[in-house]
Formats: C-alpha cells, sequence, structure tokens
C-alpha cells in the first residue's frame, strides 16, 4: 500500500483511512467490510518484523 510502507505504519492505519484509500481506488462496494477485514489483517503478528529489518529495506529514494 502506498499509505504504509512499513509494517507499523500499516498495523497503524485507521479503518476510516483505509477505507478512503479503497474508495480512491475506485472501490464502491462492500468498503466498510474489507476495511475492516484489511484492518484485522494488517495488525496480525506475521507481518512485524524485528526492528532492525525495516532499516534494512530502504522504502525511499
Amino acid at each position: 500500500m502506498a499509505i504504509a510502507l512499513t509494517p507499523t505504519a500499516a498495523a497503524e492505519l485507521t479503518r476510516p483511512r483505509i477505507a478512503a484509500a479503497l474508495r480512491r481506488a475506485g472501490r464502491q462496494r462492500g468498503i466498510d467490510v474489507l476495511a475492516g477485514q484489511i484492518h484485522r489483517a494488517l495488525r496480525q503478528p506475521q507481518l512485524h518484523h524485528p526492528p532492525l529489518a525495516p532499516k534494512a529495506f530502504p522504502t525511499g529514494p
């Protein structure tokens, strides 16, 4: 997702912000349900890396 470049940043996204991103991407149906599913998935412990891993993989220019 362009709105969260790291798993830690993704876990901090709110449902309304995810829903807004889905609307901007053209979604029209089931936005609230999908935003909730994405929100829960982004908070799963499997997505989180040790603190040093995000620094090892630069995300910007």
